[in-house]
């Protein structure tokens, strides 16, 4: 009925002219049902792609959430702060709910590790004047020559674990040493990688949907316009899949309940996992 308001509204004719009126220029009308906010959404990005390919991005004010990527295309990889998802071997972790929360997680996580924070192009040379993070011994400093870059990349390599695995590859080696330290009898030893733990797990006080990109796999699960079902909205690597419109009425010929399990791996069973399209705008929805 509020559709049919609405419709009415802009069909008929303004008594004093100035309201928008499409009587003369619409030949049809076509609508879809939607059971969410989240389905409606990804409707009206779809067609906005589709009617407006150059300013839908505007229309719909749609930015790419803010990720950590860490770049390996760079001789000496480092980590910075981007909206851009390229298709390139870079490690991208996100997405971050704001610029500001994304930020904070860089600072403190790169605090745990030796690699660089500058955005020079390195040429090593030990005549090279450094940075206050060199001097602080907080990077190996490759700008000086001061590491080897296979060196470097060992310790660049414990980054990208430490984002694949969402801080655990650290937590088990400090966990370990800590125990071997406290075994020692090295108490004072054993109470520094205790608070280097506390650090650790202070910068992983992230919001649950952020990981490695490659492993953001789940489903969204919202209402649906039909009758006793929900709609299942798949994501892989942090692409969107097709919709399933998931049933949960009775088993017609029992009378039963269907096992929540059973229903989701039949629903599941005959997906295409192929990521396609443009994951940035997927993941802004």
């Amino acid at each position: 009925s509020a559709l049919r308001r609405r419709v009415a509204r802009l069909l008929e004719a303004s008594p004093d002219g100035k309201r928008l009126n499409l009587r003369d220029t619409a030949r049809a009308i076509w609508y879809r049902q939607t059971g969410s906010v989240f389905e409606s959404n990804l409707w009206l990005w779809r067609l906005n792609r589709s009617f407006f390919p150059d300013s839908y991005r505007r229309r719909l004010r749609m930015r790419p959430p803010v990720m950590v990527k860490m770049n390996w295309e760079n001789e000496y990889p480092r980590c910075y702060l981007t909206r851009r998802l390229s298709a390139d071997s870079g490690t991208y972790f996100g997405p971050f709910p704001s610029r500001l929360a994304a930020d904070r997680f860089l600072q403190s996580f790169l605090d745990l590790f030796l690699i660089r924070r500058c955005v020079e192009t390195i040429v090593p040379d030990p005549a090279h004047p450094g940075c206050m993070y060199g001097e602080m011994k907080m990077c190996l400093r490759p700008c000086q020559a001061a590491t080897t870059r296979d060196a470097y990349l060992e310790e660049s390599a414990k980054v990208r674990d430490f984002l694949a695995t969402r801080g655990a590859s650290l937590l088990r080696v400090l966990e370990t040493e800590r125990e071997i330290a406290a075994a020692d009898l090295e108490f004072e030893r054993a109470s520094e990688i205790h608070k280097r733990l506390d650090k650790v797990k202070l910068a992983l006080d992230l919001p649950d949907l952020v990981t490695d990109l490659e492993g953001l796999h789940g489903i969204v699960i919202q209402t649906s316009h039909v009758a006793q079902a929900v709609e299942l909205f798949p994501v892989f690597r942090g692409y969107l899949l097709p919709q399933i419109t998931l049933p949960l009425a009775m088993d017609p010929e029992t009378g039963k309940p269907i096992s929540l399990d059973t229903r989701l791996r039949e629903a599941l069973a005959g997906i295409a996992f192929e990521p396609h399209g443009r994951r940035a705008e997927q993941l802004a929805l």
